[in-house]
């Protein structure tokens, strides 16, 4: 799951990228106010941010942080990562 302040997301994924994380069944929720939203009404995601420093947060299936950054040019090395991690559970 992406949680971001964004609504482009996948616009900051190549094709692989894309690909790789729709094969996890990753989802894109962005924060706001605006149609389709997530309104993080008690700010925890907002608090999160604030103090992780980031816009954009990476989470697993079980609700846990895989990681952040700071904006969408970061998105690309995080999902990198996280190929990197999953390859080396299936070898």
């Amino acid at each position: 799951l992406f949680i971001d302040v964004f609504e482009e997301e996948a616009r900051a994924l190549g094709g692989a990228d894309l690909a790789f994380w729709r094969g996890l069944d990753g989802e894109f929720v962005t924060l706001g106010d605006g149609p389709g939203d997530f309104q993080d009404l008690e700010g925890v995601y907002t608090s999160l941010m604030d103090e992780l420093g980031c816009d954009v947060i990476v989470k697993r299936h079980d609700f846990h942080c895989f990681g952040a950054c700071a904006d969408l040019a970061g998105l690309p090395v995080l999902l990198g990562e996280m190929r990197a991690k999953l390859d080396g559970f299936s070898n």
